[in-house]
């Protein structure tokens, strides 16, 4: 008997005497495995399969047994990617073409429209596609295409049933219908013409649903797995439980991490064991990792940016040495390579590379797409690609990419000439796009004998299909997404599709789609429950009006998930023994780190031990033109430049202003081209605004007291007690009329506090490490001071005179101090201002300061200053 998921009349038994005909592949797949459950019980060790299959498949089953008869006169079916292929060249070769932006774009939604037209048996009269611009050019498309396809004797799917009416095809046997409610008109002419029974008619169940209201999505999608796992979990818990969401496809991966938390039977996530739910929305193929991967590999022959580099280093799904694979990743990012290339993998991926040299050796040569496809499958092999041991869904991604390759070889019936290997990969990189990949744990196991009871689908795909479930949660009923939005498709002459009656033609055909739909889930379960979020981000959302008016249960429990209980078991960290203290640093040894020493000191012990002692840094992040860090160091540069060529006060007011402005560009066209390895274009860019700055600021010098440049970036040692030091000061001026110092220190930054100088812990003990070993020296320090150079205007920030004189001695202390605790070795995790430190930070995956839970709330949760200099 065919299992009670899909309501129906009896029925003779499907594996041999009839056909059974669904309305999508889930059905087809509760039902086989159902009925492989019901053989198992029955004690039937082997069994022939039933034939059970999808409408699509079986229409295009019936095709290919008609060409196997006769196959001379049968047109030859094109594949999607095929009439994808056809679609792109019939708009390219049109008087259009020069008005789009994307012409793929154009071409999928074009093809979308042909299906529409024979779904809904429009009559393509070309007056009636002459409403507007777009549907005119849609006319003028398909009649190229038409013309294409009758002239090489080919068809697509959206013509197949009536062909096979047009030419008779007989269907062997009974079939039966299941799961449909909604059928186009050329689909429920077909099943009638092929003597299709439904199995449909049913009892209605009678339920009071729950209307709930959510937090937010997150809120909702965890509330519903909550609910999921109480229902499979109970004395009478039912078999077989629905989630339905609107729009699945742009929130699977939402779904799939939090039912995955909430439902995982043990901590042993995801795909290491069967799992207990089924989404029926796929991810797009460029997307699935080992997929990826491919496609990243095989950019590398015309290079790839810094962080698409990053992502294929890190893979692991490529065999390599990891820790040369990082060390390479953090040399690109410090060269700030703007494209990455197989010669810069040739260390990792020596076949790779010897691969790619052999097959470009005659340059570009052009070939015919299934000449690419094998080609790239020797590319991606000769990396290592996926030859660990795969599990279950990893070999579904494996055996995808094959498929996708053989997409592309498809081609080869449709192109006119060879093409690219660029041509190629694009073409192969479109196919992935528009493919999905269905990921199933169990599709490898034909002795899995456990049932998934946990079935998440797109709402449009449950709302159309009859299924019986025990228990039904729909989620993300706010009124913006239930009834759906109106969207007519552009090509076709709106009066056709509303004449048609097309549901996303009219708010009207729409309302009373999603009416019936909202009284059919109703019905299709004892338990249901209706749920909307309250807000997304900073949008307050409302029910949707066809929502029961009884007022909605505002309520969430805390989650008990997978997640919670893997940190709740995490072991205590190891901790320092009160008696013991880490190594002290070797006294009188020079230390690297200069006044970023003491900063990182006294923002946190541990930051100051790791980076100064242990040698952490953090990865440089991969940016476009030139970085922050480039144009503080141009900064500097031109201004050591400029300043070495004029020594003094005196020598800038001399100079005219033309000559002052052929200085400014000389020093600053020296320092950019010295400090910044990004593109010609954004040097230029930042040339024009340094040269600005710097103007600016000399005029701003030139106001100041007479003065002679007593050092600049000059190099010195200090001592702290028994810590020595390398600085750098920016610059010392000494004035003229009392012989004192005036310290400059350069910011290309917009947060600066004279502040920072000041406590037990400063933030920026640099020029009070200036001024402390300048007097200590026996010089008279007359002021210390910020210049700030930032594209509103140069500022100072100075302290000067007797508030100067009174800060050297607490600042001589504290640096004093700093310099004792850090040779001394404590290195506890200790961040001065909480969470507003550690956001300048990036070592928390070496401190583990979150799991120790030492960040205190005063610290807030965002700040502006930071630790660094």
């Amino acid at each position: 008997m065919l299992p009670p998921v899909i309501r129906q009349h009896p029925a003779p038994e499907p594996a041999h005497l009839e056909t059974v005909v669904t309305a999508n592949r889930r059905v087809s797949r509760l039902l086989r495995v159902h009925f492989d459950q019901d053989r198992r019980q029955a004690g039937a060790r082997v069994w022939e399969a039933p034939d059970i299959l999808p409408y699509d498949a079986w229409v295009a089953r019936l095709w290919r047994e008609l060409a196997a008869r006769d196959p001379i006169r049968t047109p030859l079916l094109l594949n999607s990617v095929q009439e994808d292929l056809l679609w792109r060249r019939a708009i390219a070769a049109s008087p259009y073409a020069d008005q789009l932006l994307d012409v793929g774009s154009t071409a999928a939604m074009a093809a979308r429209a042909w299906e529409l037209m024979h779904a809904w048996e429009l009559t393509p009269a070309e007056y009636s596609f002459q409403e507007t611009a777009d549907s005119q050019a849609f006319f003028d498309w398909r009649r190229l295409l038409d013309a294409e396809l009758r002239a090489r004797i080919w068809i697509t799917r959206s013509e197949l049933p009536a062909q096979l009416m047009e030419r008779g095809v007989r269907v062997q046997g009974p079939v039966t219908c299941a799961g449909f409610v909604e059928t186009t008109p050329r689909d429920a002419g077909f099943l009638r013409w092929a003597g299709a029974v439904e199995r449909s008619d049913a009892t209605r169940k009678a339920a009071t649903p729950v209307v709930r209201k959510l937090r937010d999505r997150n809120d909702e999608l965890t509330q519903a797995a909550l609910w999921a796992r109480q229902k499979m979990t109970s004395a009478n818990g039912p078999a077989r439980i629905a989630v339905m969401l609107p729009e699945l496809a742009g929130i699977a991966q939402s779904v799939e991490r939090i039912f995955d938390d909430v439902l995982a039977p043990t901590l042993a996530f995801a795909h290491q064991e069967p799992r207990l739910f089924h989404i029926s929305s796929g991810v797009p193929s460029n997307e699935v990792p080992l997929i990826s991967t491919a496609l990243l590999l095989l950019g590398l022959r015309n290079g790839l940016n810094l962080s698409e580099a990053g992502l294929l280093l890190r893979s692991p799904f490529l065999h390599f040495d990891r820790v040369r694979a990082a060390e390479l990743d953090a040399r690109l990012r410090r060269k700030r390579s703007s494209r990455v290339s197989f010669q810069d993998f040739e260390s990792l991926l020596p076949g790779l590379f010897h691969q790619a040299q052999r097959m470009f050796e005659g340059g570009d040569r052009p070939q015919f797409p299934s000449q690419w496809s094998a080609d790239f499958s020797k590319l991606v092999s000769s990396a290592g690609w996926a030859q660990r041991s795969p599990h279950a869904i990893e070999q579904q991604a494996i055996e995808h990419w094959q498929t996708l390759l053989s997409d592309l070889a498809s081609l080869d019936l449709v192109v006119d000439q060879p093409v690219t290997y660029e041509q190629a990969l694009s073409q192969l990189r479109r196919i992935a796009r528009r493919s999905v990949f269905h990921a199933n744990s169990q599709d490898h196991d034909a002795e899995a004998p456990v049932q998934i009871p946990v079935q998440i689908m797109d709402l449009r795909e449950g709302a159309v299909t009859l299924v019986d479930y025990d228990a039904i949660w729909v989620a993300g009923l706010h009124a913006g997404a239930w009834p759906e939005a109106v969207r007519p498709n552009p090509f076709i002459p709106l009066s056709l599709q509303r004449a048609a009656g097309i549901a996303q033609s009219s708010p009207e055909f729409s309302l009373e789609r999603a009416r019936k739909a909202t009284e059919r889930l109703k019905q299709s379960a004892t338990d249901v429950v209706f749920s909307f979020p309250a807000s997304e981000g900073e949008q307050e959302l409302r029910p949707s009006p066809l929502l029961p008016h009884a007022g909605a249960v505002n309520e969430s429990v805390s989650p008990d998930t997978a997640l919670r209980r893997l940190y709740a078991s995490a072991p205590v960290l190891d901790q320092l023994h009160p008696g013991r203290k880490s190594a002290a640093a070797s006294a009188g040894k020079l230390s690297h780190g200069g006044a970023h020493l003491l900063a990182d000191q006294a923002a946190c012990p541990f930051k100051a031990f790791a980076v100064h002692r242990l040698g952490a840094r953090e990865l440089d992040a991969p940016e476009v033109g030139v970085s922050p860090r480039e144009r503080g160091n141009a900064v500097h540069v031109a201004l050591e430049q400029l300043w070495q060529k004029l020594g003094s006060h005196a020598a800038l007011l001399r100079l005219s202003p033309v000559e002052l402005s052929t200085l400014i560009h000389e020093c600053a066209e020296a320092a950019i081209h010295a400090k910044s390895e990004a593109p010609e274009r954004f040097r230029r860019l930042e040339l024009n605004r340094l040269e600005q700055l710097l103007a600016k600021w000399m005029e701003q010098e030139s106001g100041r007291r007479p003065f002679s440049i007593e050092q600049s970036e000059l190099n010195q040692e200090v001592s702290l007690g028994s810590l020595l030091l390398k600085i750098r000061p920016d610059r010392i001026d000494r004035y003229h009329h009392d012989d004192s110092l005036a310290i400059l220190d350069y910011k290309t930054g917009k947060q600066l506090s004279l502040d920072d100088w000041d406590g037990p812990r400063p933030a920026a003990p640099q020029l009070p490490l200036y001024a402390v070993n300048a007097a200590s020296s026996g010089h008279k320090v007359d002021s210390v001071m910020y210049v700030q150079l930032i594209a509103t205007g140069p500022k100072m920030h100075q302290r000067e005179g007797r508030e100067l004189d009174d800060s050297l001695p607490r600042w001589q202390t504290v640096l004093q101090q700093l310099a004792a605790d850090f040779v001394a070795g404590p290195a506890q995790v200790d961040p001065k201002n909480g969470k507003k430190t550690c956001n300048w930070c990036r070592l928390q995956s070496l401190c583990r300061v979150d799991e120790l839970g030492v960040l205190s709330a005063a610290g807030g949760e965002d700040g502006d200053g930071g630790d660094s200099q």
